[in-house]
């Protein structure tokens, strides 16, 4: 069965980015840093899980990967300071109003 579409939208689109509009005001157009913050934060924790999977996926398989030691350094360096960090920091940025 097919949702009926409205205005060209299925019924209850948009609604969680309309949430969290009303949750932290404006229209979602933050400002430059902080959607930087959360740009470099997606992109870091991108590559870093591509990192674990492909050393996980060298491990099963027995393929070329990189040493242990040296996955887990770049892994929790990436995670902690490039995601972890720069999510924080745009996450006080948005400065949300309390429940």
């Amino acid at each position: 069965m097919k949702a009926q579409r409205h205005g060209g939208h299925a019924p209850g689109h948009g609604t969680c980015r309309q949430a969290i509009i009303r949750r932290y005001g404006g229209q979602g157009g933050h400002d430059r840093p902080t959607r930087v913050l959360l740009g470099v934060s997606a992109l870091v924790l991108t590559v870093s899980m591509v990192l674990a999977l492909s050393w996980a996926l060298g491990e099963a398989a027995g393929l070329p990967r990189l040493p242990v030691n040296w996955m887990v350094a770049t892994h929790s360096l990436l995670n902690a300071f490039g995601f972890a960090l720069c999510a924080i920091g745009a996450w006080l940025r948005l400065r949300p109003e309390p429940l």
